[in-house]
């Protein structure tokens, strides 16, 4: 899934199937609708349950700087083992500079998978 995104913090909800290779893309647009260059920055996602605070993941997160997008990924291995029922994840870019901005945040879902080896 693609969600485009002004650099404003929005709420968005992400679903995960356990055992299943996790990707999703987001795109950085400027006020005008071009992709924002993300030259230079970097970018860190955390999902942590909601009443503890413990760090469940940190997806692998690719940048394509010219293109303003970034690919968050998590690989079925990890996924497997990944179930609770109240998750939320922040995910935030920072510039060469160190100012950093959150993008998006929200729950994250993991959905138990029925069919078994």
């Amino acid at each position: 899934m693609t969600e485009y995104y002004d650099p404003r913090l929005h709420d968005y909800d992400m679903y995960c199937y356990c055992g299943e290779s996790w990707r999703h893309t987001v795109v950085i647009l400027n006020v005008d609708g071009s992709p924002k260059n993300l030259t230079s920055y970097t970018a860190e996602m955390q999902i942590r349950n909601s009443k503890s605070g413990e760090l469940i993941e940190t997806p692998s997160i690719y940048i394509d700087s010219l293109g303003g997008k970034m690919l968050l990924s998590i690989p079925a291995d990890r996924t497997e083992k990944m179930y609770t029922r109240d998750a939320r994840y922040d995910l935030k870019i920072k510039s060469a500079d160190g100012e950093a901005t959150y993008l998006v945040k929200g729950k994250f879902i993991m959905v138990p998978n029925k069919t078994k080896d």
